[in-house]
């Protein structure tokens, strides 16, 4: 429980509004499903889906589900329908950028990339959080009808390793929006 208590801050950086995250993690209005790899496990919790295998502060996958006219905390660009990728990923960037609780933030890549069959843009960042821990994430998302899917795995430098990379492709392939 301690854990989960300690690592709040690092899930709310990601999940931006608290809100839309508890509709996100409810199976009946989730409007996604995607296949969790042998050996990863979902974390109890009412407030985000999330996987890892070693626990949060190791690694995880965050999956999210926004709404376009969701308002971002520490920015004021929007997202809109039919934006092209690459402008929506520079609206996650400028979002965390002004995130006072992101602590040097580094954005290695910035580049399209497919989400299961949906085009989409792909970041990949270092950063660090107040409370002295360091993570390496890439980041997976994509527009499609009035929502942003975004998918992030995320560790620490001493954790990132082949078998996460290869599951989170694994997870990116099976990532599928229903309806």
């Amino acid at each position: 429980m301690k854990r989960i208590i300690l690592l709040m801050p690092v899930l709310l950086v990601w999940a931006c509004a608290t809100a839309q995250v508890a509709i996100e993690c409810d199976p009946e209005k989730r409007n996604f499903s995607v296949e969790i790899p042998p050996g990863w496990k979902q974390l109890s919790s009412s407030e985000v889906f999330l996987i890892t295998r070693e626990g949060p502060y190791s690694q995880y996958i965050l999956f999210r589900q926004r709404h376009i006219h969701e308002h971002f905390t520490h920015t004021t660009k929007r997202l809109y329908k039919n934006m092209p990728p690459l402008e929506a990923a520079d609206v996650i960037i400028d979002e965390m950028k002004s995130d006072p609780s992101v602590m040097n933030l580094h954005v290695v890549q910035t580049a399209t990339a497919v989400v299961g069959s949906y085009p989409g843009f792909k970041i990949v960042f270092d950063y660090g959080i107040k409370e002295g821990h360091s993570f390496s994430t890439i980041y997976y998302g994509f527009l499609q009808g009035d929502w942003l899917y975004s998918i992030r795995y995320n560790a620490s430098p001493d954790a990132v390793c082949e078998q996460d990379a290869e599951d989170f492709q694994k997870v990116l392939k099976s990532f599928r929006c229903k309806g």
